[in-house]
């Protein structure tokens, strides 16, 4: 898994959509067993934080020391830097595992195997990825997506989240395979803040000094109007029974 959000990790926290309730009314129910869970690629620890009002003990892992600083959760979430691939806990220790919009950086091969590793006896997996957001505007803001502005910039793995995750089957008994929605309403300017934390925003900027989301900002603005638009992404959620 490559470190992508590193140099944007404020972005990251202020920008990203919080997900749906929906999604953990799907989830935990499936997950009985409520002791400890892990949030693998926690970033700044938005699942961590819903996880610990059900589980008495929640490890959130990231890779990203700059994501960890912007995290913060109740006392029952232990923050921890390491790599999806190598948690640091112990075996047979958590009832759950959960990774939001970030499994598709994963060595999955090694990621199956880790899951085994810390698994306890029925433990369960979640991951799941939200794709290609519509804020219904007039022409659409695909060509910022797709375009050579980022389009040419995104780190392999993306392929992952445009198919939203059907490309991803691990070796484990699948007990939900869902599609939901998320649905916001933002301003332009949060919009903007959004587009800024994109992992292929960030590599636009490095390999081009220049910064993509400001030679699209006018733009956008003349599009989107005034006040708040409702911003809706598809939604999709995996669940597994590890064994």
């Amino acid at each position: 898994m490559g470190d992508h959000f590193s140099k944007q990790a404020a972005d990251y926290s202020r920008y990203r959509p919080e997900y749906p309730v929906a999604l953990y009314e799907a989830l935990l129910p499936i997950a009985k067993n409520r002791a400890a869970a892990w949030d693998c690629g926690t970033g700044s620890g938005q699942v961590a934080r819903v996880l610990a009002e059900h589980f008495e003990q929640v490890y959130a892992t990231d890779l990203s020391a700059a994501q960890l600083e912007q995290a913060n959760a109740p006392a029952n979430v232990d923050f921890s830097l390491a790599t999806a691939e190598q948690s640091g806990l112990a075996d047979n220790s958590v009832d759950l595992i959960t990774v939001g919009q970030a499994i598709h950086w994963f060595d999955f091969d090694a990621f199956w195997q880790e899951c085994r590793r810390v698994a306890k006896h029925n433990a369960v997996l979640a991951f799941w990825t939200y794709g290609l957001a519509s804020a219904g505007l007039p022409n659409g803001f695909e060509h910022y997506y797709h375009s050579k502005k980022v389009g040419d910039y995104w780190p392999p793995g993306r392929e992952h989240v445009d198919c939203l995750y059907e490309s991803i089957e691990p070796p484990f008994e699948c007990l939900l395979n869902k599609q939901l929605s998320l649905n916001l309403e933002w301003g332009v300017e949060h919009f903007l803040g959004y587009l800024s934390s994109w992992s292929a925003t960030q590599k636009y900027r490095e390999k081009q000094a220049s910064d993509p989301v400001a030679e699209v900002r006018e733009q956008l603005c003349q599009l989107w109007g005034e006040g708040r638009r409702q911003i809706t992404w598809p939604l999709a959620l995996k669940v597994y029974r590890i064994s």
